[in-house]
Formats: structure tokens, sequence, C-alpha cells
């Protein structure tokens, strides 16, 4: 019986290295990489850890950065018991105190968060971090610590980001995190009204797509406006898609919905979900996903 066991946990280990070999044939900012790590789901929690453990202090900076991706996936979508978790952050106090090589902190930032051991005196330092890896990660996880929301300096930090950051990535990410504070907070929610106003035409879709939203609260009809507007483009951009796949889109004008629907019967037609890069989110098979939502919830409102 013993031996039997051991064997057994030999093959799941030998399954997780598998995936982790896998993994690691890619970049870092590889969308594939989390497409591979997520075969890990469902795995022996207790041991896709030790795996994870063993990577973060192989002192291979590599390494280190995949074992902070995989220990996110074991803090936020395992079933990690109290000891595990006690263990990870007593490994990620260690690392995010003490490594400075920037891609393993801001992988290791992430599983951290999910362990509290992030806060926001640590996240608004590190979003004038040198390096836009570190300054992304502080940026999207700084919004969901504990008393975020009414914080004026956090709310500021983010807003300067979003603002002044020349990094696409850190200045998303700064959206995304005030449209999270904005949510929860009516005072937050006005003066981000105001300040997305100015950002309907910014150069990246994610950040107009934020814009678009915080600004149309009070206004669905306008909203789906804009979004058909913004489906007319050559090469439309995956939020405004997904967006569709709302229900809001029964509060749109007959003759805006109508458009919305003809697009995106278009938008399948030439095989838009095909017609990205496979290393970029979301992949041709999540985008076909997100145009089929989008493209039935348009024929049953």
């Amino acid at each position: 019986m013993r031996m039997g066991l051991g064997w057994r946990r030999v093959a799941k280990m030998e399954e997780i290295t598998r995936i982790i070999r896998r993994a690691l044939g890619y970049p870092m900012e590889d969308y594939r990489r989390w497409v591979v790590l997520a075969e890990l789901r469902g795995l022996d929690t207790a041991l896709v850890y030790e795996a994870g453990e063993t990577l973060m202090r192989s002192g291979d900076p590599s390494s280190m950065a995949l074992a902070g991706q995989i220990l996110d996936g074991v803090f936020i979508l395992g079933s990690p018991g109290p000891g595990i978790r006690e263990a990870g952050r007593v490994l990620l106090d260690e690392i995010c105190e003490w490594d400075q090589d920037p891609a393993v902190l801001s992988a290791a930032l992430h599983p951290y968060a999910q362990l509290g051991g992030t806060n926001a005196a640590m996240l608004l330092a590190l979003l004038q971090h040198t390096d836009a890896r570190v300054r992304a990660s502080a940026a999207q996880l700084i919004a969901t610590v504990e008393n975020a929301v009414g914080d004026a300096g956090i709310e500021q930090a983010l807003v300067q980001a979003l603002e002044e950051d020349e990094d696409s990535d850190v200045r998303i990410r700064a959206a995304a995190g005030l449209y999270l504070l904005a949510q929860d907070d009516p005072e937050c929610l006005e003066r981000a009204a105001e300040l997305f106003a100015d950002y309907l035409a910014d150069p990246e879709p994610e950040i107009r797509c934020a814009a678009l939203v915080i600004t149309t609260i009070d206004d669905l009809p306008r909203r789906l406006d804009l979004v058909a507007q913004e489906l007319d483009a050559a090469e439309p951009a995956w939020p405004f898609v997904d967006l569709c796949s709302g229900v809001e889109v029964e509060a749109a004008t007959p003759a805006a919905r109508e458009r919305i629907r003809l697009r995106l019967r278009e938008l399948w037609e030439v095989r838009w979900a095909e017609r990205v890069r496979p290393d970029l989110y979301p992949d041709p098979a999540e985008r076909a996903e997100m145009l089929d939502a989008a493209i039935a919830a348009c024929g049953s409102a």
C-alpha cells in the first residue's frame, strides 16, 4: 500500500513537472504560458504548491517568476489548507521584501496579495518603481487592499499613473483600478466620470472601454451607441465585443441594437476571432466565445 501511494505521488509530480516545463517554453508575458498553467487546476494542490515553492527557492529569476504565477493559481483557484497558506506567506514575505529582480517581484506580488501580505503603503511605493512590470502589478492590486475604497491617496496615485505613466500596461491597470474603486464609492464615481470623459479617444482600447462604461453609468442607450461606433472600426477591439454580451444590450435603441447585431455577424463571417496573435489575451478561442455570446445577446434582446 505504501509503495502504491508513493508511485501515485511520483506520477502526479511527473505530470506537474511536464506542465511546468511546457510553461517555461513561453516568455513570462506570453498568454500561452497562462493557458498551459491552467492545466494545473484540479491537480493535487499540495503538490502544485510544493513544485512552486521549489522553483521560488531555486535562485533562478526565470524559474522564480514562473513560481509566482504558479502560486497565484494555487491561492486563487486551488484549495490550500491553513498549512500551505502559512508556508506561502512565510515564503512570499521573504521574496517580496528582499528580491530585487523586477520579474520575480512583479509575479510574486499577486499570490502575496491573495494571502493578505500587501498593503497600501507598500503598493504606493511600488507604483514609483523604475520597472514598469512592478508598477503594473502594483496598479492592479492596490485597489483591492483593505479599506481602498474612500482612500484619497490610493485614488490619486491611480489617477497619476493613468495620466503620467509612459507604459501602456500600467495605464490600463490604473484605469481598471479606478473603475473598481468607483463601483463602491458614489463620490469617486462622480470624479471618475469627469476624469474619464477625456479618455474616450485614448489609444488603448481597454482604457477607452473603461471610460465609456464610467461616463455612461446613467445613460445605457448612449453607451450602446458608443459601442456601435467602436465596432465600426476596421479591426474592433475585443473589450467592446465583450461588452455586447451583457444584458444591457436590451437598453439599446432598436436601430443601435440592429446595427450592433449586423456588425457582430460580419465579424463572425470574416473570422475576427482568429485574427489575433496567439500570445496575446484573449486568445482566438476566447475571442470566439466572446463573439458568440455577444451575437446571442443581441439576438435575444
